[in-house]
């Protein structure tokens, strides 16, 4: 009887599990519908609007917020990040430039990356205008799903203010421009290579591929644009804030609209001049990590920022509440 009463009583455990289970499922599926109902009410409580375009973009995804006064184009290009941000007052951003090689269309077929970059500008930002150039760039660091078509892009569409990365570009005996900017006594500090004691490149990482080389170069050479010409200032990323900045001027992008009403990127990182030499993470935690705010409406991007690196974030802005309305987590999520 003692066996029998056992048996019985792990059979009505397992049950009221697989009662538990299907509870749970049915409470998911109600909120899961409750949501779907519900998103268009709530994107309408927050003026934020997302939707996925079509054509050569094969299905990236856009925020709008305040009425589409300032909106982030999230590019799909697959393992990698390229991101476009359309300021209040028609001036624009992109954010890393995807990785080379192709991947899949919606019909099935195969397209370039950088083809894919290219068309959506095209189609969704530059308005047909052959002259078109970005206002700024960003290249948050130096792995190739981020950098891999920087130099193509900047060549079809370049940019005046560019960020990089505090790392040197030295691929088959390449010179990175920063290092003669640093040792210019009359050069703006933000454009030099920078380590916590100032400006310098003894102890900067220094990274070898060509891809990386490729979008270094590519940042610091002349522009000609219809009647204009002009050379990019280039900013080497350094998201130090009070005290710690040493007196040296923020990266801070700042404007404002029609109305007079401002809008602003605050950089926020990267927090240091580099990261654990030799480790997986050293490239990834030299992201810029940035937010964007315009009329109480936030964005937040951290392009590859890791553990070390958002460590310091909270460690240097922990009693700053972020309450932002879309957030470009790092490393893609994981």
């Amino acid at each position: 009887m003692a066996k029998k009463s056992a048996a019985k009583k792990a059979l009505g455990n397992m049950k009221m599990t697989t009662g538990v289970k299907v509870a749970l499922a049915v409470i998911l599926t109600v909120i899961l519908g409750a949501s779907c109902i519900f998103t268009r009410q709530i994107d309408e409580a927050l003026r934020l609007g997302v939707k996925a375009s079509g054509g050569a973009d094969g299905g990236s995804d856009s925020v709008a917020l305040n009425g589409g006064v300032l909106s982030a184009h999230f590019i799909n290009v697959g393992q990698g990040d390229s991101t476009i941000l359309k300021f209040p007052d028609d001036k624009t951003m992109i954010v890393d430039f995807g990785d080379t090689g192709s991947m899949k269309k919606p019909d099935g077929g195969a397209q370039s990356i950088r083809e894919k970059i290219i068309g959506y500008i095209d189609e969704n930002i530059s308005g047909g205008d052959e002259n078109f150039i970005f206002d700024y760039a960003i290249l948050t660091h130096s792995d190739s799903d981020h950098c891999g078509n920087m130099k193509y892009i900047l060549e079809k569409y370049p940019a005046r203010i560019i960020y990089r990365p505090n790392v040197i570009a030295a691929n088959g005996g390449f010179i990175d421009p920063a290092i003669a900017v640093t040792d210019s006594a009359a050069a703006d500090v933000n454009e030099k290579l920078w380590t916590l004691s100032g400006a310098g490149y003894a102890d900067v990482a220094v990274k070898t591929t060509a891809v990386y080389t490729d979008a270094v170069s590519k940042m610091y050479e002349q522009v000609t644009r219809g009647s204009e010409t002009f050379t990019p200032k280039v900013i080497v990323s350094d998201g130090r804030r009070g005290a710690g900045r040493g007196g040296k001027p923020l990266q801070d992008i700042s404007g404002r609209d029609a109305a007079g009403d401002p809008y602003s990127v605050t950089f926020y990182g990267p927090q240091s001049p580099r990261y654990k030499s030799g480790a997986s993470d050293e490239w990834n935690n030299c992201s810029n990590i940035s937010v964007t705010e315009y009329q109480g409406k936030k964005i937040l991007m951290s392009g590859d920022a890791e553990k070390a690196a958002t460590d310091e974030f909270v460690a240097a802005y922990g009693e700053i509440t972020f309450d932002v309305d879309v957030i470009k987590l790092g490393h893609h999520g994981s």
